[in-house]
């Protein structure tokens, strides 16, 4: 909607007198694919670069194409549209990809650790205060949150890992990391923003995502993993106190 009608979207707030929260203007210039320049020259940051393949019934070829322009090369990982994200490895990979579906390129970055498993982490940056909202583990770097719960289901010691993490996230991050990743909420200048994250040595921070529509996993809470809560429980007072401030001025 933002892309067909930002000039309407722009100026719906002011003609109808409202504060509003992530104005439709400030989604559009943090679009994903404007997020590296944005967030050029931030220390100790490194930012994924992506491409996307617009459908075509030759997804191959629209893929080797998108990858060519953003010089990107194999391995990377690549999303096709409301499917889940997968590594391709060479140019034998791209024959399973889906036709007349576009595919999102991530730049494939190495964060495993050091025992081989590959955590990614969720933050939001809500009214400038930043939260983190879960850490995932797996086998791969094409990690899901959602296979991150049926792989804690099969290593409790990941659950533990998690909420130690979700206490105490300022520490595992870093006084560098957290600059990084506050700079980067900064520029992209979102009242709300999620930010999928790995740690990387020597104090970096990779960025894997960075946009408005992620989302808060609260159903989790209610499935088991009750070590969520209270970190969830802050992001929703986080939001609540943003929207009640917007709306007093």
């Amino acid at each position: 909607l933002i892309e067909q009608e930002e000039g309407v979207q722009n100026r719906l707030p002011g003609l109808l007198g409202l504060p509003v929260v992530n104005a439709p203007a400030d989604v559009a210039r943090a679009a994903p694919d404007r997020i590296a320049s944005l967030l050029d020259g931030i220390e100790g940051l490194v930012v994924a670069r992506r491409a996307r393949a617009a459908p075509a019934e030759d997804s191959a070829a629209a893929v080797l194409e998108a990858m060519a322009g953003a010089g990107l090369a194999f391995p990377v990982l690549a999303r096709p549209d409301g499917l889940a994200a997968r590594t391709l490895r060479s140019r034998d990979d791209l024959a399973a990809l889906p036709a007349n579906t576009a595919v999102t390129m991530v730049e494939h970055i190495p964060f495993a650790d050091a025992d081989g498993r590959w955590r990614k982490a969720r933050l939001f940056s809500l009214g400038g205060r930043l939260l983190p909202e879960h850490l995932a583990a797996g086998t791969d770097a094409t990690v899901q949150f959602g296979d991150g719960r049926a792989f804690q289901r099969a290593h409790p010691e990941e659950a533990a890992r998690e909420g130690e993490f979700l206490e105490r996230f300022e520490r595992h991050l870093g006084l560098a990391r957290l600059a990084a990743a506050g700079e980067a909420a900064e520029r992209l200048g979102l009242d709300i923003l999620g930010l999928d994250v790995a740690l990387l040595p020597q104090d970096r921070l990779l960025l894997i995502a960075a946009h408005p529509g992620l989302r808060a996993m609260l159903p989790d809470a209610r499935e088991g993993f009750a070590h969520l809560q209270p970190a969830l429980g802050r992001i929703s007072s986080a939001i609540c106190d943003l929207v009640l401030k917007r709306a007093g001025r």
